[in-house]
């Protein structure tokens, strides 16, 4: 989730393009990537084109400005552990009996 701002109040933002645009989307001023399959592609970065558009003040034209913003995206060990070692284990040699409660407070 990316929080974008300007450095003048008032702008609306809207993702103008970019190879990758269908994986971002914009709610207000926060654009979020959307879920995507790690290892179904090679290049794992993505790219979106923001556009910033302000209307002017005094009759002066509308302001815009572009900036491309690219996310890249690194793989995690996703497999299982297969190894788990547990130090300072104890271990209880004993019985534990259960009885069904039979309506008395312990």
């Amino acid at each position: 989730m990316i929080n974008l701002t300007t450095n003048r109040g008032g702008a609306d933002f809207l993702i103008a393009g970019g190879a990758d645009e269908n994986k971002f989307s914009l709610s207000g001023t926060t654009l979020t990537f959307k879920a995507t399959d790690f290892e179904a592609r090679d290049d794992k970065t993505y790219s979106v084109e923001i556009t910033a558009n302000r209307a002017g003040t005094n009759g002066g034209a509308n302001e815009h400005a572009t900036k491309t913003i690219t996310v890249t995206v690194t793989d995690l060990d996703d497999e299982a552990p297969t190894d788990i070692q547990i130090n300072d284990a104890v271990f209880i040699d004993g019985y534990v009996s259960l009885a069904d409660d039979k309506g008395a407070t312990f």
